[in-house]
């Protein structure tokens, strides 16, 4: 085995690297407004009966998608 430099990565490295990122102001910070799902969905689709759209239901639809993409 060689003797090269080698880092030890962890979760908790990469935490601290990007806590670092955040704060420096020469890094782009991007922050969306908040969006009223219910009332884009409303404006946007016809439905038969009204639904109304809760985090979990988004947080659920979202893991879903990302097991099968």
């Amino acid at each position: 085995m060689s003797s090269t430099n080698h880092s030890i990565h962890t979760f908790a490295g990469a935490a601290e690297e990007f806590a670092q990122a955040w704060e420096n102001p020469r890094h782009t910070r991007v922050t969306l407004p908040p969006v009223d799902v219910n009332k884009v969905l409303t404006e946007r689709y016809r439905m038969d009966q009204p639904i109304h759209i809760t985090r979990a239901m988004v947080w659920d639809m979202s893991s879903r998608r990302a097991g099968t993409p």
